[in-house]
Order: C-alpha cells, then sequence, then structure tokens
C-alpha cells in the first residue's frame, strides 16, 4: 500500500498556498452548507474539491507555480494595501494627507495650522490646503 501511495503521489505538484486557502473555503462552504442545506452550495463545493483535487494530482507543475505565484502576489498586494490603510489611520489623528495634483504623491502636513502652502518634496511643486 505504501509502495503504491509513493507512486501515485510521484512527479505531483502537492499542496502550496492557494491548494491550503482553498481547502479553508471548502471548510467554511461545508460548514454554512450544514445550516443552510442549499443544492447550489453543494455544487459551489463540489467545483473546489475537484478543482483543489485536480490541482494536487497534476503533473504540469509549471502552471500550477504560476497559479500559486499569481494567488500570492495579490495575496501581498491586499495585505500592502490593509498595512497602508491602518497607518493611515494612525496618522490621520495628527496629520492631513494631501495627494499632490502633478505627482499624485501622498503628502502629510500638521493637523490645525490653518491654510498652508504645501510644497511637494518630489516634484517641487506648491500650492495652498487647509490643515
Amino acid at each position: 500500500m505504501k509502495n503504491f501511495l509513493n507512486r501515485l503521489f510521484m512527479n505531483r505538484y502537492g499542496m502550496d498556498k492557494l491548494g491550503r486557502f482553498i481547502n479553508i473555503i471548502i471548510i467554511v462552504l461545508l460548514s454554512i452548507n450544514l445550516f443552510i442545506k442549499s443544492r447550489l452550495l453543494n455544487g459551489i463545493i463540489l467545483f473546489f474539491i475537484i478543482f483543489m483535487l485536480i490541482r494536487i494530482f497534476s503533473k504540469d507543475v509549471v502552471s500550477r507555480e504560476r497559479e500559486n505565484t499569481y494567488y500570492c502576489t495579490q495575496l501581498w498586494k491586499l495585505r500592502r494595501w490593509k498595512n497602508t490603510m491602518l497607518s493611515d489611520i494612525k496618522i490621520r489623528k495628527n496629520y492631513k494627507l494631501f495627494l499632490c495634483p502633478i505627482c499624485s504623491k501622498k503628502m502629510k502636513v500638521p493637523k490645525g495650522k490653518g491654510k498652508i502652502k504645501v510644497t511637494c518634496p518630489h516634484c517641487g511643486h506648491s500650492f495652498e490646503k487647509r490643515s
């Protein structure tokens, strides 16, 4: 039996981050389906299970790595956006954020200073804004 499993999984792609994410989706959908009992949800779960198994048993390693790389890139962009939003929320307590109308770079100025002249450190464009 062990020899059979070794031969079955030889030169197969296996699990990666995208595969683990698909497993989490399947578990969440199965949990929801315990309460809702929908045929549509059963079909969606079946689709994800088949997709996961195709990825695990695939011998096309290059395509599976490309899919995983795309997923990791999108996940990284989402995390970077979230961290930027969280840091902006912390900064907004004491500073006001502006975008330069020329180069669209983000700048911060202290709050409560009235109408001030802001100069972009990147492109040198000056404009007046209320802080």
